[in-house]
Formats: C-alpha cells, sequence, structure tokens
C-alpha cells in the first residue's frame, strides 16, 4: 500500500506525464488530424498507481489546463478547450485511468490482461469522445468516426502495443525483484 507520501509524489508524476504526452503529436498521414501520446500516459498511471489514483492524475491534469495553464494538445487551455469538441475524449480520459487500473492492480499480470485492457481503454476513450466532437463541433457523426474514431485509431492500437509491453515489463520486474523469477530463484 503506497504512503500518502508516495501518492503526493506520483499522482503529480503521472500528471505530468500525460501534460508532456500531450506535447508529443504525431500527424496521421491522409488525415488532418494529430495523436498525442497523452492516451498512453493515461494507461500507464491508471495501470502503475491504481484506479483512484490515476483518476487523480488526471483530474488534475484536467485542472491545470481548466485554470488557463496550457497543458492540453497544441497548447490549449482554458474552459472553453476543457469543454470544446474534445472534451468527450478528455472526460475519458477518467474513466480511461479508472478501468485500466481497476482491472490490472491487484489482479494476476496475464498477457490477455495486459492486451485487452489498453484496447478496451482505446475503444472507451473513442466512444466518450466520437459523439462529443460531433456535437460540440457540430458536424454528422459519420464524419465524427471516421475523423474522430477511425483516423486515430492505428495510433491508439500502437500505444495499446507499447502500454501492453510496459505493464508485462513492470510486472516481471516486480516478481524478479520479489524472488519470483528466474534471477530471483537464482539468488536463494
Amino acid at each position: 500500500m503506497p504512503t500518502r507520501l508516495q501518492t503526493w509524489i506520483a499522482v503529480p508524476l503521472a500528471t505530468m506525464a500525460i501534460v508532456l504526452g500531450a506535447r508529443v503529436t504525431v500527424d496521421l498521414p491522409g488525415t488532418d488530424i494529430e495523436t498525442t501520446l497523452q492516451t498512453l500516459a493515461v494507461f500507464l498511471a491508471g495501470g502503475w498507481l491504481g484506479p483512484w489514483r490515476g483518476m487523480a492524475a488526471v483530474v488534475l491534469y484536467l485542472a491545470l489546463g481548466a485554470v488557463g495553464l496550457p497543458v492540453y494538445a497544441d497548447g490549449g487551455a482554458g474552459l472553453a478547450h476543457l469543454f470544446g469538441p474534445t472534451s468527450g475524449y478528455l472526460f475519458g480520459f477518467i474513466a480511461c485511468a479508472g478501468v485500466v487500473g481497476a482491472l490490472w492492480r491487484g489482479h494476476e499480470p496475464t498477457v490477455l490482461r495486459a492486451v485487452g485492457l489498453p484496447l478496451l481503454a482505446t475503444a472507451l476513450v473513442l466512444v466518450l469522445g466520437v459523439p462529443v466532437l460531433a456535437w460540440r463541433a457540430e458536424m454528422p457523426l459519420g464524419e465524427a468516426v471516421e475523423k474522430g474514431g477511425l483516423a486515430p485509431l492505428p495510433g491508439g492500437l500502437l500505444k495499446a502495443v507499447v502500454t501492453t509491453l510496459l505493464l508485462l515489463g513492470e510486472a516481471r520486474w516486480l516478481r524478479v525483484g520479489a524472488g519470483h523469477g528466474p534471477a530471483g530463484d537464482a539468488a536463494r
């Protein structure tokens, strides 16, 4: 169980990872859409910190942007950005961190779980983000699905793969460090 001090350190660090992830943008070929690494940071915040601390990191991220700090993608900030066309994705990050944290922490780390969670979380963010994009950007739902759901999907899948590798790597590292892996058995 993390101490209060560890929580006070871990949550802001995870928030900073989300901020930095929002700064890394990649233009998706053949579209006018760009993707960021912030969802990767959100996945990892939930997986590494658990559901409540992972969601707290995302809420802190959203709050920093809401009060005017340029932490959102492309340096966006303020309430207009927070409640703009991408607000469904932004608020979806809270649910995403919670789901990944709840289904990863405290459970046996398996490849199926490590693969399935980021895919489920990606789907969750898109399901929450696309309808709000259509509503707030006043675009037909089909266009929102194409631009805000299908276009970023390859990037989302790549981030899911990276998350899978990092979560499994962390689980293996913790098991070996606790004496449950090949290196731990040899050390006894």
